[in-house]
């Protein structure tokens, strides 16, 4: 193995675990807090101001 190589390799491996464990965990926790924040609010909110509006006053 040359000095080229491994330099090649010095920065594809920490590339790759960056990749697959930081990123790849980011997303997961970037989805429950779009559902936390966004979608669950949406719907119990939506939902009583549907209702709240099909009623006769």
């Amino acid at each position: 193995m040359n000095k080229n190589n491994f330099s090649l390799y010095s920065y594809m491996v920490p590339g790759f675990l960056f990749q697959s464990i930081i990123v790849g965990g980011g997303y997961g926790t970037i989805c429950w807090g779009f559902l936390l924040v966004y979608v669950i609010p949406m719907l119990t909110l939506g939902t009583y101001k549907i209702i709240k509006a099909s009623r006769p006053s």
